[in-house]
């Protein structure tokens, strides 16, 4: 596996994690006097009193799923790419589609 882009990913996903988890206060502070939102949040969350911090990790929990699933991608991707070459073939597409730069 590539290791610099591995490490790259690893490094994003910490410092996504330490934001996320340092807004988790900050979310409750701005939505827990608005209560149409409050309302609005506890609807799509399926409860009638939702807690705000809970429902935003829930949906950062999500966002970094995305995250992970583009991380399996990109690296299939490069697997693949790394074993049709040490088998001797080409690429299925011009090198610069596939950011090799090379």
């Amino acid at each position: 596996m590539n290791r610099g882009s591995t490490l790259g990913w690893v490094i994003g996903g910490a410092a996504f994690g330490v934001g996320v988890g340092s807004l988790g206060d900050a979310v409750n502070d701005a939505m827990s006097g608005n209560t149409g939102a409050t309302q609005l949040i506890g609807q799509l969350a399926g409860t009638a009193a939702p807690n705000l911090v809970d429902v935003y990790f829930a949906a950062m929990v999500n966002v970094f799923g995305a995250l992970a699933a583009g991380f399996a991608v990109q690296a299939r991707a490069a697997a693949a790419l790394r074993g049709g070459r040490r088998a001797g073939r080409r690429p299925c597409w011009p090198r610069r589609w596939a950011g090799s730069g090379g």
